[in-house]
């Protein structure tokens, strides 16, 4: 203890080589330090304001979020409803299945037929050329 009082780190006791000043005690400044120390406590002030502001826009963005997370999960819900009644209206099943095959068309068995000489075919005319639409119209 006598150390702790020697060294100076009880106040009140023991050796002291500076007057102890009070820390409640005016201290004394320059006219320009006290300048100085004004723009510094409005810029203080200034910040502290700043920063209100922030927060409040921050709390609001997080209350906008949150709105539309809520109508998000809604429409999500409201989707998923009418999914499921339409499956329910239209009888489908949740999951896709392929579409059916479609059946071959059923050909007619041939019947023996009696066998006949061929006959001899007449020659058939080529078709007669194609005309133009107004020359199709203007002969008529």
């Amino acid at each position: 203890m006598t150390a702790l009082i020697a060294v100076g780190l009880i106040h009140g006791e023991g050796f002291h080589t500076t007057p102890q000043t009070s820390p409640l005690a005016p201290s004394v400044q320059t006219p320009e330090a006290s300048k100085s120390t004004g723009r510094l406590l409005e810029r203080v002030r200034e910040l502290k304001t700043e920063v209100q502001e922030w927060r409040r826009r921050a709390e609001v963005a997080e209350a906008r979020a949150e709105e539309r997370r809520r109508a998000f999960d809604a429409l999500q819900i409201a989707n998923e409803t009418e999914c499921m009644a339409l499956r329910m209206l239209t009888g489908q099943s949740s999951h896709i299945t392929q579409a059916p095959a479609t059946p071959q068309p059923v050909r007619p068995i041939p019947t023996a037929e009696p066998e006949t000489s061929p006959e001899p075919v007449a020659p058939v005319a080529p078709p007669e050329p194609r005309r133009g639409f107004f020359s199709r119209i203007f002969s008529a």
